[in-house]
């Protein structure tokens, strides 16, 4: 077990680096490290068996704009088509699901995974199960994490092989770093981007009659697009990616949208 527990804190301590340092395009490459550690962790999920919830209610129940600790605002421009469009949403809600509120419950329950299974495919949401921590949990002594706003921008959505599309996510994280006082401050640190290309494969997978987009992977950028392709959107990203934040733009408690 302390071995599995040693893996994990690698590759999250890798994830990390890759976000919010100096090299946020290795971000698809640390998540899947992640999710190698989990699913070579053999640790199963608990809970009981929940209602099932319908799309439309999966969606409405997921806070767009985050919440107080993880504050989210989007930029989301008009899509060609509605394959497209569908997609780009998907991995939005996916993204607010897995990252503000798979961290701000723990332990997570069925009821979470219920939510998180709209928006992924059954072996994603496999890997995401073995990851988070259910049951009796609590963090180690020196957890932390990081809290602060967020601005967020769909940047790019591509063709894939095997009629899969790709969504990146150009996010600013300039004020979204270790924050042990529960207020929000700019970073300034020497080696710190304030910027990350985040980018998921979706799968367009039969559910509950419907076909419906869902994240399948997280990946790297430069793993599917070219060289040309990635340095457009790198640089759209960095002169995008400068933005300040004020106390009122905190997202209303519970607030969805």
């Amino acid at each position: 077990m302390a071995r599995e527990e040693d893996s994990m804190d690698s590759a999250l301590t890798f994830v990390s680096m890759a976000m919010y340092h100096r090299f946020p395009l290795l971000l698809g490459l640390a998540m899947s490290l992640v999710l190698t550690a989990c699913t070579n962790s053999g640790v199963e999920p608990e809970g009981a068996e929940t209602p099932q919830l319908s799309y439309e209610e999966a969606r409405a129940q997921v806070p767009i704009h985050g919440d107080e600790r993880k504050p989210l605002t989007w930029r989301v421009d008009p899509f060609p088509n509605p394959d497209t469009a569908a997609a780009a949403e998907a991995a939005q809600h996916y993204f607010i699901v897995f990252d503000v509120l798979g961290s701000a419950q723990r332990p997570v329950d069925a009821n979470y995974f219920e939510l998180l299974s709209h928006f992924t495919t059954d072996e994603l949401l496999l890997q995401v199960q073995r990851r988070l921590p259910t049951g009796d949990w609590s963090p180690p002594p020196h957890h932390f994490e990081f809290t602060g706003p967020r601005w967020v921008w769909i940047i790019d959505v591509s063709e894939l092989p095997d009629n899969d599309l790709m969504v990146s996510f150009c996010i600013d994280t300039g004020w979204y770093g270790y924050n042990p006082d529960g207020g929000f401050k700019k970073v300034e640190e020497r080696l710190r981007q304030g910027w990350v290309i985040s980018s998921f494969v979706l799968r367009q997978v039969e559910d509950r009659g419907v076909e419906r987009w869902k994240v399948h992977e997280s990946t790297p950028i430069h793993k599917h697009l070219t060289e040309e392709h990635v340095e457009s959107l790198r640089e759209a990203c960095i002169e995008w990616a400068d933005h300040e934040w004020t106390p009122e733009m905190v997202p209303a408690r519970n607030g969805t949208g």
